[in-house]
């Protein structure tokens, strides 16, 4: 469970988020909506604890955020960034492996569909399929928490299926997931919980 408290969000000592509140329960998928340029980003590079909040809250599976080690928050959430900097020497299989155990892997890259790329250099992958690995990343590290950036940009009609399947199973398993998307409400009609940040 993720539990947001009030906070506000300063970059460049300019307020992007003020005073939002919200908990992401376990077994649900919470998306997060709004137009450019409104604070989504940074909403999740905080939740991330990547950057620091100016004021508020926010807990991670009961404890405060600012209280867990890295190791703690690693073993909790897993991050999938907008946009990843892999080592582009590396194979998608060798990437992943990086994060978790070979069966986690396996099972990341087949749920996927993305098995038949576990060979390639990242370097040749297009932006989608590098966002699906991203996405595997994290499903390799087999934690209870799912924070995502915008994971079904980039992506065609049916990598976008694949990943609303993965959420909504993971989401039935009990795990608590949030991402970002750029599309409309209606579009959003499979998550559990909408959050519009507005201008």
């Amino acid at each position: 469970m993720i539990e947001v408290k009030d906070v506000s969000i300063h970059r460049d000592g300019v307020a992007v988020i003020e005073h939002i509140s919200f908990t992401a329960h376990p077994g649900n998928i919470t998306a997060i909506i709004g137009p450019n340029g409104v604070g989504k980003s940074s909403l999740i590079a905080a939740l991330s604890g990547d950057i620091p909040i100016a004021s508020g809250s926010i807990s991670i599976g009961g404890a405060p955020l600012e209280n867990l080690s890295i190791t703690e928050a690693a073993q909790l959430r897993a991050v999938v960034p907008q946009s990843q900097r892999f080592a582009l020497a590396y194979t998608v299989r060798e990437i992943l492996e990086m994060a978790g155990t070979h069966d986690d892997v396996q099972i990341a890259l087949e749920v996927l569909e993305i098995d038949n790329l576990a060979n390639r250099f990242v370097s040749t992958l297009s932006g989608g399929e590098q966002q699906r690995v991203s996405i595997a990343c994290a499903l390799s590290q087999s934690t209870p928490i799912l924070i995502a950036d915008e994971p079904l940009a980039s992506q065609d009609a049916h990598s976008v299926e694949v990943i609303k399947d993965v959420f909504r199973e993971l989401a039935q398993l009990g795990s608590t997931i949030i991402f970002v998307a750029h599309i409309p409400r209606l579009q959003l009609e499979w998550v559990d919980q909408i959050i519009e940040i507005g201008n």
